[in-house]
């Protein structure tokens, strides 16, 4: 498994997981997030590019956005 981390403030962990999802779809096994550090979990086949998006997605992330439960 491959690893991202990306300092942020405030998520909503969510939302973001659903993005890194619709995204990445079977390239993320979820988020985690603590003391500030979103950390982005990844399967090892994920291509670098991959990896671009998922740490831009959380860097571009807005936090107010809303999702469907």
């Amino acid at each position: 498994m491959k690893t991202i981390q990306v300092e942020r403030s405030n998520i909503n962990i969510e939302a973001l997981d659903a993005t890194l999802r619709t995204a990445l779809g079977n390239g993320t096994t979820g988020l985690s997030y603590q003391k500030g550090i979103v950390i982005v979990h990844l399967v090892d086949s994920v291509s670098a590019d991959q990896e671009k998006q998922a740490r831009t997605l959380v860097e571009m992330h807005d936090p107010a956005i809303l999702v469907n439960s």
